[in-house]
């Protein structure tokens, strides 16, 4: 099997250079923001022959908990054990970085948005000890990359939403 680490080949743009025969299956990953979903209902008609009607609020997303690692799991879990919905989660680890001296408390820079370093001490001042141990930060980094799609470097509450997608499988 190929695993394909360039992407698909190029040459697969042309329907006669496709192979005609195997398997091809793949894992499709879209950040909130890029779901597109005009060009959805586009290809849906085109390709599947689907005359469709529908608007983006008609969606339901869903993800299943067999798509996302263990410790976005763990984290979720976490999650649900103090919260009633992943967004108040999300405005309490929001709420600020601590001072880099650890001095002084919480600083309120709220933005609806997370860097990597605000997750980091946000997760620590939740009391989230989900990830201690010798690899915790690569770990907290992993859960973030995953929260983080589009790999911008920060993460939005529409981003943040993934949550609340997997919290539906758990509760």
């Amino acid at each position: 099997a190929d695993p394909m680490t360039m992407g698909v080949p190029r040459g697969w743009a042309d329907f006669a250079k496709l192979p005609s025969t195997g398997t091809f299956s793949c894992k499709y990953v879209c950040a909130p923001e890029d779901r597109q979903v005009d060009l959805r209902k586009k290809l849906a008609q085109t390709y599947g022959f689907i005359n469709t009607t529908f608007s983006e609020s008609d969606i339901a997303w869903w993800t299943g908990l067999n798509e996302v690692g263990e410790d976005v799991l763990d984290l979720l879990e976490f999650f649900i054990s103090r919260y009633n919905h992943v967004n108040e989660a999300f405005a309490h680890i929001d709420g600020g970085v601590r001072d880099a001296d650890g001095g002084g408390g919480t600083n309120t820079t709220s933005n609806g948005e997370l860097t990597l370093r605000e997750f980091e001490a946000g997760i620590r001042d939740i009391g989230c000890h989900k990830f201690k141990g010798p690899n915790e930060k690569e770990r907290i980094a992993a859960v973030f990359r995953y929260l983080d799609p589009g790999g911008e470097g920060n993460v939005s509450l529409q981003e943040w939403q993934i949550l609340d997608q997997l919290w539906k499988e758990f509760v």
